[in-house]
């Protein structure tokens, strides 16, 4: 997990220099911060991938909530995953980035 936040370290000392372009980051913090959330749930699952102690990380979608409401989804539906990862899914899901009930790798696998 150090590394992720030796990452994350560097990301930001990358902005303010204004080299984020240069050293191969985006700009906005929101894709840089989904991608440590993911890699969290993953490192998270093989330090203490204890049987019956699932870690996932979920992804929504894009949900109409207050912040916008340009988006496709209602609050309920960008639930389901998230509860269905709670409540139904299985030990292959652990460590992994789930969206519609499906593993999505992003480069993490």
């Amino acid at each position: 997990m150090a590394g992720i936040q030796e990452f994350l370290q560097k990301y930001q000392e990358s902005l303010k220099a204004s080299q984020w372009q240069q050293d191969g980051y985006y700009k906005h913090p929101y894709p840089v911060s989904k991608l440590a959330s993911n890699l969290f749930a993953k490192a998270l699952h093989n330090k203490i991938g204890v049987k019956g102690f699932f870690t996932f990380a979920a992804c929504p979608d894009l949900v109409k909530t207050n912040l916008s409401k340009m988006r496709t989804r209602s609050l309920e539906e960008g639930a389901e995953t998230p509860l269905w990862l709670c409540t139904e899914a299985g030990e292959d899901y652990c460590g992994r980035l789930v969206k519609d009930r499906k593993i999505c790798g992003y480069g993490i696998d």
